[in-house]
């Protein structure tokens, strides 16, 4: 409301020079009755404050998801590269099992698989 204020017009202005000052006084004026309304209207002033608040708490919101979602991301990485890890030695693991076994016995795995399907096709082949 602090504004710069130009001195009123002389005794001897025109009528239009007094027109155009009292235009700019009720311009003044109505700026400041509105800058006032403003201030001593409570409900607006509460509705500017929740929706602050809200615009905080969606910001505040958005930031904690990505966050989250930053950490799902390296989460799911480390899984995936335990998973692999997990499952690659694993299969050493097997691969050095059967390698100890003696060799009856790896031909009797080698051949376990086949033998299943065999049987399997013959069961068919008996139902129908």
């Amino acid at each position: 409301m602090t504004e710069h204020v130009t001195p009123p017009p002389g005794a001897d202005a025109t009528p239009e020079e007094l027109e155009a000052d009292l235009a700019a006084t009720r311009a003044r004026i109505v700026g400041n009755v509105d800058a006032l309304a403003e201030k001593v209207d409570v409900k607006a002033q509460a509705q500017h404050k929740v929706d602050d608040v809200k615009a905080q708490a969606a910001a505040k919101v958005s930031e904690v998801k990505a966050t989250a979602q930053e950490k799902v991301a390296g989460a799911q990485e480390k899984v995936a590269g335990a998973q692999a890890k997990v499952t690659a030695t694993t299969q050493e693991q097997v691969v050095e099992r059967v390698k100890a076994l003696p060799r009856p016995a790896q031909l009797g795995l080698a051949a376990a698989p086949v033998l299943l399907v065999v049987l399997w096709l013959v069961q068919r082949a008996r139902k129908s």
